[in-house]
């Protein structure tokens, strides 16, 4: 499958325990590199590749999960999914007053490859080793406004 592929009905996995099973039967409607320094520490690099969905877009089985919650650099409550079994990062559960939306972490595909930013957030929050992609959006913070469209 090449990179510019739609994403629908894609069955996807917890790369390392395979234990966490999801499965999406539409395209996310953003898909982000995220800087944020939550996402630096959950990644152990320099930003968390994101793609986004409604909630209602994903089929998930929670009870796989161990969630960790705290408060963001954006001021929003946001709930960490994490494999029980290996501790893989799956997937982001923000708060937003005006949606109700699921962040899954694109290293958790089966074909991770096939995920292509369109944004690059919290770029405030970038590391100066890291290398910013200049042929995409490029946003200070995260305007869920005008990203969650």
């Amino acid at each position: 499958m090449n990179r510019t592929a739609p994403m629908s009905s894609f069955r996807l996995t917890c790369s390392w325990s395979g234990r966490v099973r999801y499965e999406v039967q539409s395209d996310p409607f953003h898909a982000v590199k995220c800087h944020c320094r939550d996402c630096q520490m959950i990644s152990g690099s320099g930003y968390l590749p994101l793609l986004w969905y409604k909630a209602g877009q994903i089929k998930i089985d929670d009870s796989k999960l161990k969630y960790f919650a705290r408060t963001s650099d954006g001021e929003t409550t946001v709930r960490h999914g994490f494999c029980e079994a290996c501790s893989s990062p799956v997937l982001v559960k923000p708060t937003f007053d005006e949606m109700d939306v699921v962040f899954l972490v694109a290293t958790t595909l089966d074909n991770p490859s096939i995920f292509t930013p369109r944004a690059e957030i919290w770029v405030s929050s970038a590391q100066h080793w890291g290398c910013l992609d200049e042929s995409i959006e490029q946003v200070s913070t995260q305007r869920t406004g005008k990203l969650a469209r």
